[in-house]
């Protein structure tokens, strides 16, 4: 997986190998000179790992792992990392916030590699671009009306990850987007992407550097490194997943303009159980769960006029109490108006904090359970 920004001079490639053996062997491995390599733990199920982890180190204009011994039909799995040349990507794109927010401008696959299933991660929304050819030029015209919220850079409120441990953090679980299909579990090609990004984004917390931008990722199957078994015939199967910022601008906003969820963060707050809970695909139940929602800082308002909440489930709907955080009282108020789909709060000061934060608290006191997706959007002006 490598991630950095468009324009920069490095980007960052972390790398899982896998040295596969149909038969009881001892190998020498050689890595190209600046990628740091080391044994990844023994897996105890199991799971077709090799159990021994001993090698040799040698360094000189590369590295090679000395005997390397690997067990009949297992895998000696390794981890490598280094900075390399950033992919020349270039993009030049402006979000206009008047109206309908609109993402437009274009990109450019400057590479000498076709990307794969190549998208745009804005928030937690992702436009599909299809394979970008080197050199190829893209068009971007997209609506942000709708879209989701991102999860903040700090993650919950309180500190804690944003994210539950049962899922990696992909926007709004649109893995088959992230990957190229839905057919992950068993397309052996779009199953190695799935495991890529589960790996490093479970680690890595990728989604956290800088949720307020525009990332473009696309895959390759050419090798990034020359990893190469010594005197033995091999072969090499490659998946490299690419993750890139993109410069963005910022159109002057005339008037009262409207922030969608695309355009604002989420940070989970202490739950009655479901404590850092995404709001999107939440399963809740004899329980509560809060958020604080925040426009992106780029859209920061000086006045909000009217907060719109949008409480939406795929279950059969139940009862749920909505509350809102006083900011001046530091207490929560219950609205009863407030139920499932579209709300109007049109006198929000009150419930603004610093840097426009919301904060909305969801109870379901029953034995029922109910998915839930909560979001905002904030109306007003930035001057």
């Amino acid at each position: 997986l490598i991630y950095g920004a468009a324009g920069g001079d490095t980007a960052r490639a972390r790398t899982l190998v896998g040295v596969f053996s149909p038969s009881r062997a001892t190998y020498d491995v050689t890595i190209p000179e600046g990628v740091l390599i080391r044994p990844l733990a023994n897996d105890p199920g199991g799971g077709g790992f090799s159990s021994n982890n001993s090698a040799t180190v040698e360094q000189g204009n590369g590295t090679i792992l000395r005997d390397v011994q690997i067990d009949v039909y297992r895998i000696r799995a390794f981890r490598a990392e280094s900075d390399i040349a950033a992919p020349a990507v270039i993009a030049d794109l402006v979000i206009d916030p008047n109206g309908i927010p609109r993402l437009t401008g274009s990109v450019t696959n400057g590479t000498d590699l076709v990307l794969q299933d190549a998208g745009l991660w804005i928030g937690g929304s992702i436009f599909e671009l299809g394979d970008l050819a080197p050199g190829q030029t893209v068009s971007i015209d997209e609506k942000l009306g709708g879209g989701q919220a991102s999860a903040a850079a700090s993650g919950s409120a309180l500190g804690a990850a944003p994210y539950s441990s049962f899922a990696p953090p992909f926007p709004g679980n649109q893995i088959d987007k992230l990957v190229g299909g839905s057919d992950y579990w068993t397309d052996d090609k779009l199953n190695r992407r799935y495991q890529t990004l589960q790996a490093f984004f479970s680690e890595e917390g990728i989604i956290s550097l800088q949720p307020q931008r525009v990332t473009l990722f696309g895959w390759s199957e050419q090798a990034l490194w020359e990893i190469e078994v010594e005197n033995n015939e091999s072969q090499t199967l490659d998946t490299a997943g690419y993750f890139l910022e993109l410069p963005l601008n910022i159109a002057t906003p005339q008037g009262e303009i409207v922030i969608p969820p695309a355009l604002t963060t989420w940070q989970s707050l202490n739950g009655g159980g479901f404590r850092d809970s995404a709001p999107y695909g939440m399963y809740l139940v004899n329980g509560w769960a809060s958020f604080q929602y925040q426009p992106w800082e780029a859209f920061q308002l000086a006045q909000v006029d009217e907060l719109v909440l949008n409480i939406n489930t795929t279950s059969q709907q139940g009862s749920i109490q909505v509350a809102l955080w006083d900011w001046g009282q530091g207490t929560w108020i219950v609205d009863e108006s407030i139920g499932w789909g579209v709300s109007s709060i049109s006198s929000p000061a009150r419930f603004v904090g610093p840097n426009n934060a919301v904060r909305v608290r969801v109870e379901n006191a029953t034995s029922s359970g109910y998915t839930i997706d909560i979001d905002m959007t904030f109306k007003g002006t930035m001057q």
